[in-house]
Formats: structure tokens, sequence, C-alpha cells
């Protein structure tokens, strides 16, 4: 599994990594299933409803989405948006579906 950059979300803890040219936030594109996009340390809350919009904020605005393989047409769908370690509540306020689980617009957590 690759990952693409870990982050220390702790209070009082200052990132050394800017992902912003200034005025707008970096975009990461995935060209592969095997890939994590983000490891977080210490988040203190996420909410299952919100969770993308938690993640970019934790992250200083980066966003992701699915590449394409320019020869295959191999959409790379199936990444994993985030890993969290260090997490004191998780508040799920909505029901899980697995359906949307290979959708790479939207988080499934397990």
């Amino acid at each position: 599994m690759q990952q693409v950059f870990e982050r220390d979300v702790a209070v009082g803890v200052t990132s050394p990594i800017t992902f912003t040219d200034g005025t707008n936030a970096a975009t990461i594109t995935a060209f592969s299933n095997n890939v994590t996009i983000m490891n977080l340390r210490n988040v203190p809350a996420l909410t299952l409803s919100t969770l993308n919009t938690n993640l970019q904020t934790y992250t200083g605005g980066i966003t992701h989405s699915a590449g394409t393989d320019p020869v295959t047409g191999e959409v790379y769908n199936k990444y994993k948006t985030a890993a969290v370690d260090g997490l004191s509540a998780y508040n799920i306020d909505t029901d899980l579906d697995k359906s949307i689980a290979t959708d790479d617009a939207k988080c499934y957590n397990k």
C-alpha cells in the first residue's frame, strides 16, 4: 500500500507542509487502487455525514479524485481516502451504505 502523506492535526501542531499556491488548494489524483491518500494523526473528531469536508479541512483543503489510465481506460476509484490514527470521537449521524464503497465521491467506513 502506498501512502501520499501524513499529517498530525493535534491542537497546536503546525504542519511543515502547505498544499496551496496561496490561492488554490492542491488536488491529488489517484492513479492506483492500492494507495491511501492521507494518514491523519490525532484527529479530534469526525462526523460521517460531513466526512469528506472534515478530511479536506484537516489536510489544508486538499481534494482528491479518481484517475483514469489513458491506455486501458481503467478508472482508479477504489483507493482509500484516509487512514486515521488517534481519533477521539466518531459521530455516526447517518446510515452507512456499502453500495457506495467503490464510489470515489463517497466515503465508507468499516
